[in-house]
């Protein structure tokens, strides 16, 4: 496998390539020459510099707190098991643990 303006095509040749570098990034920490330019030229950019900017930036309380608050109460419980209405009736308590948590 040859690194610099060629193509890796196979399967292979990527799988050593990524090796390779990660083995090279944390074993010497002095010399990363590496050049990563034949992966990234290859990664197709999916968010838009304006789409990124629009979703870095972190969420204020109150924010946060609005649209927990807009949400349907009895929609279907969240991934850890809770409906929007248990945070609605709780939020005394646990609302700063849900803003921190973010």
């Amino acid at each position: 496998m040859q690194i610099g303006d060629d193509i890796i095509y196979d399967l292979d040749g990527i799988s050593e390539h990524v090796i390779s570098y990660y083995q090279h990034l944390f074993s010497d920490l002095d010399d990363c020459s590496l050049d990563l330019s034949i992966v990234w030229d290859h990664i197709p950019t999916l968010v838009t510099s304006d789409e990124n900017t629009f979703i870095l930036p972190v969420p204020s309380y109150d924010e946060l707190r609005e649209r927990i608050f807009y949400m349907d109460p009895l929609s279907a419980p969240r991934s850890e098991g809770f409906a929007s209405r248990f945070y609605k009736h709780c939020w005394d308590i646990i609302g700063q643990d849900v803003i921190l948590a973010v």
